[in-house]
C-alpha cells in the first residue's frame, strides 16, 4: 500500500502543464447618456465613456464608439483614468450608440444605450418691411425688417 501511495505521489509531481495566465476583460460604460434618452434631431451631442481594465493600463485599452453598427468615433487611446469622447451629430433614424473597448490582448467589451430621436423643425423667416404693396426706387435705400424663429 504504502509503495501506490509513493507511485501516485510521484506521477502527481509530474505534471508538466505551467502557469495560465488569464486575462480578464475590460469595462465600458456610457456616462454622458442613459438608454432610451431623448436627444434632439440636427444637433450635435456630446458622448462620454468610461473605460478600465484589471489587468491593463490606460494606454493599453483603445475605445471605438458606434452609431447604429457604423464607426462613429475611431479607435483611440482613452484619456486620463479611462475617458473616451465622441462628438455625434444626431440624424433621423439613429437609434443605438455603442462604445467599444478592447485591451491590447484583444479581450473586448461594450456598452449600448438606445436612443429617441425627436424631429426638429426648420427655422421660420418672415419679411415684416418693407411691405409688397409699397413703392420704391430702385436709386434709393430701403430698410428691411424680418423676423426669425
Amino acid at each position: 500500500m504504502n509503495l501506490l501511495v509513493l507511485l501516485l505521489a510521484l506521477a502527481g509531481c509530474r505534471n508538466d502543464t505551467g502557469v495560465t495566465t488569464f486575462n480578464a476583460n475590460p469595462d465600458a460604460e456610457i456616462t454622458s447618456h442613459s438608454d432610451g434618452e431623448e436627444v434632439l434631431e440636427g444637433y450635435t451631442e456630446n458622448f462620454r465613456g468610461a473605460v478600465s481594465d484589471s489587468d491593463n493600463s490606460t494606454e493599453e485599452l483603445t475605445a471605438t464608439w458606434f452609431v447604429d453598427g457604423v464607426v462613429a468615433c475611431d479607435a483611440a487611446t482613452p484619456e486620463d483614468l479611462g475617458l473616451t469622447l465622441c462628438d455625434i451629430v444626431i440624424t433621423a433614424g439613429v437609434s443605438e450608440v455603442t462604445l467599444e473597448v478592447q485591451d491590447i490582448e484583444n479581450a473586448a467589451a461594450s456598452d449600448k444605450i438606445s436612443l429617441t430621436v425627436i424631429p426638429t423643425e426648420s427655422p421660420e423667416a418672415e419679411i415684416v418691411l418693407p411691405t409688397s404693396d409699397g413703392v420704391y426706387y430702385s436709386d434709393q435705400l430701403i430698410t428691411f425688417e424680418g423676423v426669425i424663429s
